[in-house]
């Protein structure tokens, strides 16, 4: 029988490095990059857990969680254009294939869903 922590356990280094912010702020490592960045990545890995999440722990319906995958493509658009203004090469590429991904997932989870629909 499996461990029921292990299923939790994956939601143990946001909480830490959370508590780690809160406590101790921003690290120096980022003081090099632009605090635009910092701040961007954060929103975006924070709404990616949020969604992990609510599905893991609550059942949510499926509106709720096409709109979380629709307010991370925007914040996957946000970092694209900040990236293109900053003119940092990682982030560019990073983001499109974020995009990318989260754009075939909304995809693919739009195709299941009228999928299930004409079968009812």
């Amino acid at each position: 029988m499996p461990n029921p922590f292990c299923k939790y356990i994956k939601y143990l280094p946001p909480l830490l490095y959370l508590v780690f912010l809160m406590f101790f702020g921003i690290p120096e490592v980022f003081y090099d990059v632009d605090i635009v960045f910092v701040y961007e990545y954060h929103i975006l890995f924070g709404s990616i857990y949020l969604l992990a999440f609510l599905e893991d722990f609550f059942n949510i319906n499926e509106k709720a969680g096409i709109l979380i995958r629709l307010i991370t493509l925007i914040i996957l658009i946000v970092l694209l254009i900040t990236a293109i203004l900053y003119k940092s090469i990682f982030s560019f590429i990073f983001s499109i294939i974020l995009l990318v991904a989260f754009s075939f997932e909304l995809y693919f989870q739009n195709k299941k869903n009228k999928k299930s629909k004409q079968q009812d």
